[in-house]
């Protein structure tokens, strides 16, 4: 029942039962940092040399994400279709494409970081003109069975 502010007002809400447990209780490792930070550089290698098959190796198969603007959330099938599309539309062997990540924030408990980030995209044809498109994250890495970190979830919009 919503409240307009005429007669009583509402109850309180519950109590919690449990604190909840706070994320840094057992941060992230530096080297579990360092390794979530070489994963992501190994990813924008990968995207700048059009590597298709890398998508498996970096994306958790139950990947969910949205881009604002996008017609539809994304789901792993999806984001792959949106990557090798990107990489269809590049116009040849004289064509260079560069991604580039800038690391804003990452925090994270045992198996789980949360990444917030400033990406960039510029691919340069022959010729030299150069078109570029910047995008702001917000990632969810999980710790995949092998030991990597995958992305398991992502916020995008413009930026």
């Amino acid at each position: 029942m919503l409240w307009t502010g005429w007669g009583a007002a509402p109850p309180p809400p519950p109590a919690p039962t449990a604190a909840p447990e706070a994320v840094n209780e057992s941060p992230l490792s530096t080297s579990d940092t360092y390794q979530l930070r070489a994963a992501i550089d190994q990813w924008m290698a990968a995207l700048s040399a059009r590597q298709p098959n890398a998508i498996s190796g970096y994306v958790m198969s139950d990947l969910q994400g949205a881009f604002q603007g996008a017609p539809a959330d994304y789901d792993a099938d999806a984001f792959e279709r949106s990557v090798k599309l990107s990489f269809a539309g590049a116009a040849g062997a004289d064509t260079v494409d560069v991604w580039s990540n800038d690391i804003e924030e990452l925090v994270g408990s045992g198996d789980m970081a949360m990444v917030r980030s400033t990406r960039s995209y510029t691919r340069t044809a022959a010729g030299g003109r150069a078109t570029s498109v910047k995008m702001r994250l917000l990632e969810v890495y999980r710790r995949h069975d092998d030991g990597s970190w995958r992305m398991a979830r992502f916020f995008g919009f413009p930026g």
